[in-house]
């Protein structure tokens, strides 16, 4: 097999140099490397999908069988050209690979599935035959080919990633760390690099000097504008020009730009309520459309507002500027949200410590689902973070702290985020009882995929979270309890701060 080996690479090295545009490997080339890889036996194990990204490498998932008492000490890949990487063990375990739609089989003793990323920055396009080679304490050797697929689409190969993912299969982290995170964060870099060139549509004439910017990504459901405006429409704060704020919505998926300007035309001709629409040519997710839509803003404060988010009543929005602006040191501000039968959504942000990720934080609600009276917050009060579903903040503050981090996949923990880094400015989070929103809750996300594929998400962006935040959260929890405690007279109260003047 070496010798076969040297041949296949010193036969793909001359071709290159006399065919290096060339992407497919001649038919006489082709025959060598099938002459070879049937010398391959894969008798000890199987590769179960190879998912490349293009001048990064390729994720690969498999399994491997090993006789109890003579471990594997060695494992490479190898590719008949002459490429080679010797990987670090143990490989990481994942859940066995399915594919879609398909039942994950039970594994024989001994088979333990793995994934792992193999960096290769320069892949040719015809470097395609493959093999992992395993060596056993024993000497023995086990080879198992493989052949690169082309690569899929993005979003195709993040769900192929993500389902690997189990809790309960071997180290999650460590599955994160070595081989799902290296393929997906160039992936969703590239997806959300840039968002071509940004329409705008404006319907109506806005307000002349607005106090807020109303910013609302619209993802799939785009029917919830009408019922917003219908909304907004009879609130006096909304009307006119010296109008309280000016409203902006970002689309966040582009094939439905025509039925938008269609519904956008309909809803301004029945209600007369200005507004504005943000187009960009790619999905950016929940937070680049947020970002998107607040570089067009112009207001001093913006509210970051869920499209499924609708008033219960008029002027809650004048109430919500006149909290933020009374409370010391507020950077952020959310208020109360209630489910559909009357329960309380939202009630401010908690951190909890994952059962399934070490160093990560759940975002848990408290008193979610329980009635308004049962409120852990009966009045203003701070707390370690709030939904970005309705999320009010200064403009400048916002730019200072970077905007919403786009770094989670398809917006998750985007909000809470936000929230530590105001903490680390020196700045508070704040949850006011004071106004209340109705909260459909997670329309768009229901139509991007089902539970299953939400969970795997939320899990991957909860294990980025606690990557970046898991030493900043204990700290900011301690802060706010020792200031409790100080309220309740448990302990002596700090000298109170200034308050901190804000313009208008």
């Amino acid at each position: 097999l070496g010798d076969a080996i040297a041949l296949c690479a010193q036969a793909f090295d001359a071709w290159r140099q006399a065919k290096e545009a060339a992407f497919e490997a001649p038919p006489q080339l082709q025959r060598i490397f099938r002459l070879a890889e049937r010398r391959i036996s894969s008798a000890s194990g199987r590769i179960d999908a190879v998912l490349p990204v293009a001048g990064k490498g390729f994720l690969i998932c498999g399994a491997l069988l090993a006789k109890e008492g003579d471990p594997f000490r060695q494992i490479s890949l190898k590719s008949l050209s002459g490429r080679s990487l010797r990987l670090d063990l143990p490989l990481p375990a994942a859940r066995p690979f399915a594919g879609e739609g398909k039942t994950v089989r039970k594994a024989p003793p001994g088979e333990r599935a793995f994934a792992i990323f193999a960096p290769f920055e320069e892949l040719h396009p015809a470097d395609r035959f493959w093999f992992l080679e395993a060596i056993a304490e024993s000497g023995k050797v086990s080879r198992v080919p493989f052949t690169l697929s082309e690569e899929k689409a993005p979003r195709e190969t993040i769900r192929a990633a993500l389902l690997l993912a189990e809790p309960g299969v071997g180290d999650l982290p460590e599955l994160f760390r070595r081989a799902i995170s290296p393929l997906l964060d160039p992936l969703w870099q590239e997806m959300r690099r840039h968002p071509g060139a940004v329409r705008e549509i404006a319907y109506g004439q806005g307000p002349k000097r607005p106090q807020v910017s109303i910013v609302i990504p619209l993802f799939a459901r785009i029917d919830l504008l009408h019922h917003q405006i219908a909304r907004f429409a009879g609130d006096p704060e909304m009307k006119g020009a010296e109008a309280l704020a000016e409203i902006i919505y970002v689309l966040d998926d582009p094939p439905l730009e025509g039925a938008l300007r269609e519904l956008s035309e309909r809803v301004y001709g029945i209600y007369g309520l200005s507004f504005r629409c943000l187009v960009g040519e790619r999905n950016l997710g929940f937070s680049g459309a947020s970002n998107l839509g607040a570089a067009a803003s112009s207001a001093p404060l913006i509210l970051f507002l869920n499209s499924d988010i609708l008033p219960k009543g008029a002027r809650w929005l004048g109430r919500l500027v006149k909290t933020y602006r009374s409370l010391e040191r507020c950077g952020i501000l959310g208020c109360r949200l209630l489910l559909e039968d009357g329960a309380i959504a939202h009630a401010g942000m908690n951190f909890r410590p994952s059962p399934v990720l070490p160093q990560a934080f759940e975002n848990e609600h408290p008193g979610k689902g329980l009635p308004p009276a049962f409120d852990p917050h009966p009045q203003s009060a701070r707390v370690p973070a709030v939904t970005g579903a309705a999320l009010l903040i200064e403009r400048t503050l916002y730019r200072d702290l970077g905007g919403l981090s786009e770094e989670y996949i398809f917006g998750d923990f985007e909000d809470s985020d936000l929230c530590l880094k105001a903490y680390l400015k020196g700045w508070h989070s704040y949850y006011t009882p004071e106004v209340e929103l109705t909260h459909l809750e997670r329309q768009s996300l229901r139509r991007m995929a089902d539970a299953d594929w939400r969970y795997r998400l939320t899990l991957y962006n909860m294990w980025k979270a606690g990557c970046k935040w898991g030493e900043t959260i204990p700290r900011l929890l301690q802060s706010l309890g020792e200031g409790a405690a100080r309220e309740e007279g448990i302990a002596e109260p700090a000298p109170k701060a200034a308050k901190i003047r804000r313009g208008n």
